[in-house]
């Protein structure tokens, strides 16, 4: 039984179709980097290098595995919509500052203030502390210079550029 299919009915399946090919190799990178990633450190062990050296190199290699398990598929997606002779225009938009933008930030200041109090208030009525001392809560003193940088980076900067 073939199917008659209108243009944009074709076009919509084709971009879903490739949609669908980058999202299965995102699924394919996660568990691939992930799984090599949880071998890095014993290895890292192995070698005539320092701990530090060795969380530097450690936290590098994720930094680039997330970065390459978000930017491969976007690549992929390219390649795939191109390939099949349609236009590849991602969104653009226009950077337009509101008047009201200032009014919008101290709002969302004084509304995670309040939040974080009321956070606080939820926190010593169910005894939260206990749990969160000993399973959520690292001790970030003990943490080096090198190590706070390392964390911004992996955690701040490779996400806002993927994204």
């Amino acid at each position: 039984m073939k199917l008659n299919l209108s243009a944009n009915e074709a076009y919509y399946r084709n971009i879903i179709s490739s949609i669908g090919v980058a999202m299965v190799w995102l699924l394919i990178l996660m568990n691939a980097i992930g799984i090599l990633l949880s071998f890095l450190p014993p290895l890292l062990a192995l070698l005539p290098i320092g701990d530090v050296w060795a969380e530097v190199i450690h936290q590098l290699a994720y930094g680039g595995g997330y970065l390459l398990m978000f930017m491969l598929p976007a690549v992929i997606l390219k390649r795939s919509v191109v390939k099949k002779g349609y236009l590849y225009a991602p969104m653009k938009t226009e950077l337009r500052l509101s008047t009201s933008l200032p009014a919008v930030i101290l709002g969302g200041v004084l509304l995670i203030w309040a939040q974080s109090y009321i956070n606080a208030a939820i926190v010593s009525v169910f005894n939260y502390s206990a749990f969160s001392s000993e399973v959520l809560w690292q001790d970030t003193s003990k943490y080096e210079g090198y190590q706070i940088v390392l964390q911004f980076i992996t955690m701040a900067l490779v996400p806002a550029f993927c994204e």
